[in-house]
Formats: structure tokens, C-alpha cells, sequence
């Protein structure tokens, strides 16, 4: 009906901002992907003729693709794998001279590789001084961001700690450097300090983005911490943002990942007891006639079809 309209365009215009916001992340994203994949294809070409085995012809392959960060990378692996490191850093260097100014990322990845080099066989001083360099070409953020990784992957905990305190000390207003930090803690068995600082980066973080960092921290106790912990949380943002049928959606998802049915069906009777716009309701019913259709059994999907049907009544004549 009209009120029905109204509420859907009013609920559609609340929720318009951070929509487009996330609209805009997933085209952004599969673009990167279509990139990244169009990449794929073209360092798959430079070694149709299999892998360079000697330095004449890993120079024939900088010459002929000298903007290639795949192809200067390989050439500096294969002087780590003769522990000729040295040669190695020249490589990198000679790279990042050669490699176009506008290849941003292209420079970005052999700064990352440089890094590398340094933090398995340099000191803390030689890492700290191309750290250093780096931030000058290229966007601080990513590069402090690839280094905090290089310390993870390399299982340097200590170091990954330190770096992850700095970055959200320099960058404090990004969510994605609390949620990756809260990912490694939760990798290390220090969950509970997740909780800290859950509270650091919610004074941090603009207020727009409050509602994804906390949903997001639930998850991770979902899939890493206490499951229990992390209905505490999505229980708070839904009571306080009922009409986020995203994060309804995700905290189900986890739920059903989960596998307690009672738990399930808690959560999605909670759902669909809100009185939203028909939308959002449609949504919401829809999800759960198929969990019930998937998991449970034909009375218990009757019962939601019923249960929606009463809804429809209940709008109606209203």
C-alpha cells in the first residue's frame, strides 16, 4: 500500500549512504579481481617458455617487460636461492629505477619483495632504512600495512605486534587495520585482548563506520574466538540498528556455519518479528524458508510460510 511505499523509500534513503558505500566496494573489488586475473594471464605469457634458469635469461625477460614486477621478483628469487643476497638487493634496486614512475604497483610490489629480502636476511636497521625509502614512493599506509603481513607470514609475533600498534597509532581512522590486527591476535591465541581493543578502534573510527567494524569483530569470534562472545555482539548492534538486514544476514550466516539449529532459528524468529518495510521483510522470510527448506523439515517450513503470511495481514491493515 502507500505507507508501505513511503516506509520502503524512507527505510531505502536511511540506508542510501553506507548502500552505495558497499555498492561502490564491490564494483571496486571486481574490477581489482578482473585485473588481477588479466595479470595472471600476462605473467602466464612471459614464461610460456618456461622458468628463466640463468641470468642471460632472466635479462632477456626485463628487456623485453621492464615494467614487470613478476618478472624482477623471479629474478630476485633466483639469486636468494643461490644465496647470492646481495645480488638480490641489486636486482631490487636496479628494478625500482627501471620499473615507469607510473607504475604504482608495479613499484609497490618490489618495495613489498625488497622488505622481504630485508626482514629474512638483512638487520633491523637495513629493514628500518628501506622501510623508510618506501614510504617516500609509495602510499604509507599500504606499504606500513604489507610490512605488519611480512612479519605475520614469517611468523615474527613480536615484530607483527609492534607493527600493528603502529599502525593504528598512524592510521587509527582505517577499520581495516583493527580488524587485521584482531585477526592476528585471534591467529595467536590472544583473543580476549580483541576485546580492548574492539573499544580502541570504536573511539578511533569514524561513527559511519561503527556498525561493519563491530559485525565484523563478531565474526571473528564466530570463526576464531568464542561463538557465544560473538552473539553478545551481534545482539547489541541488532537491538540498537534493527533495520540493518545486513547485519541480520551475517550474524544468520554465521549461525547457520555454526550448525545449532535452536541457535538458527533464534536468531531469524527474532528477524522476522521486526515490523519492517516489505522489503526488508521479504528478505528476511525468504532466508529462513530456505534454511528450513535445507535443514529442517516440511512442518517447520510451513510454519514460516504461515508466519509470513500473518505478517502480510498484519500490513495490510495496518
Amino acid at each position: 500500500d502507500e505507507d508501505d511505499d513511503d516506509e520502503d523509500a524512507e527505510d531505502d534513503e536511511k540506508d542510501a549512504g553506507p548502500a552505495r558505500k558497499r555498492s561502490r566496494k564491490r564494483l571496486r573489488a571486481g574490477s581489482e579481481r578482473a585485473a588481477e586475473r588479466r595479470i595472471e594471464m600476462e605473467e602466464e605469457a612471459l614464461l610460456k617458455g618456461g622458468t628463466p634458469e640463468s641470468v642471460q635469461e632472466f635479462e632477456r625477460l626485463v628487456v623485453a617487460s621492464p615494467n614487470s614486477s613478476f618478472i624482477w621478483i623471479r629474478y630476485i628469487g633466483y639469486f636468494i636461492t643461490l644465496a647470492e643476497v646481495g645480488k638480490a638487493r641489486e636486482i631490487a634496486r636496479r628494478a625500482l629505477k627501471v620499473i615507469s614512475f607510473r607504475e604504482e604497483k608495479e613499484k609497490l610490489n618490489v618495495w613489498v619483495a625488497y622488505l622481504n629480502i630485508e626482514n629474512m636476511y638483512g638487520t633491523d636497521e637495513s629493514l628500518h632504512k628501506v622501510l623508510s625509502e618506501s614510504v617516500q614512493f609509495c602510499e604509507p599506509f599500504e606499504i606500513h600495512r604489507r610490512l605488519a603481513r611480512i612479519f605475520v607470514d614469517t611468523r615474527k609475533n613480536d615484530k607483527a605486534i609492534k607493527q600493528f600498534t603502529l599502525l593504528c597509532k598512524k592510521f587509527k581512522t582505517h577499520p581495516k587495520v583493527w580488524v587485521d590486527f584482531a585477526s592476528f591476535l585471534f591467529d595467536i591465541a590472544k583473543g580476549d585482548e580483541t576485546r580492548e581493543l574492539m573499544d580502541k578502534a570504536l573511539k578511533a573510527v569514524p561513527r559511519t563506520e561503527h556498525v561493519l567494524l563491530i559485525s565484523q569483530f563478531a565474526q571473528m569470534e564466530f570463526k576464531k574466538g568464542s561463538p557465544e562472545r560473538g552473539r553478545t555482539i551481534f545482539d547489541s548492534v541488532v537491538a540498537n540498528y534493527p533495520k540493518r538486514v545486513d547485519v541480520w544476514s551475517v550474524y544468520i550466516d554465521m549461525e547457520v556455519k555454526h550448525g545449532d539449529k535452536r541457535a538458527v532459528r533464534r536468531v531469524m524468529d527474532r528477524a522476522t518479528d521486526l515490523n519492517l518495510s516489505t522489503k526488508k521483510m521479504k528478505f528476511l522470510f525468504t532466508k529462513y524458508l530456505d534454511y528450513e527448506k535445507e535443514h529442517g523439515t516440511e512442518a517447520s517450513a510451513t510454519a514460516v510460510k504461515e508466519k509470513a503470511r500473518d505478517y502480510i495481514k498484519r500490513k495490510a491493515a495496518s
